[in-house]
């Protein structure tokens, strides 16, 4: 049992576990740095986000910050030891 993958290959879940935790935070999310590496940087309008999606048909739909961001949160949450995630939340749950 796993995931079968574009070439056609089957991995374990395991194995899909483990490639999420190495490349979640690399995909995902958007560094508060400006200088941060980042394929579209003219699309990012707010840092310090995760996104909900990657490679999008429109590019700019990657940027935002929609309704489905708590899935990615959910995985994050669940799959990494990031640094970042608490300074998401603060940002989430903020009062101002």
């Amino acid at each position: 049992m796993g995931v079968t993958v574009a070439t056609g290959d089957t991995i374990t879940y395991r194995c899909w576990s483990e490639l999420i935790k190495e490349n979640f935070e690399k995909h995902f999310y958007i560094d508060t740095n400006p200088s941060a590496p980042d394929p579209r940087r003219d699309l990012v309008s707010r840092r310090g986000i995760y996104k909900d999606c990657v490679g999008a048909t429109q590019p700019w739909t990657d940027y935002q910050l929609r309704c489905n961001f708590p899935i990615a949160l959910t995985v994050v949450c669940n799959n990494s030891t990031s640094k970042n995630i608490r300074a998401v939340k603060a940002l989430i749950f903020s009062t101002h």
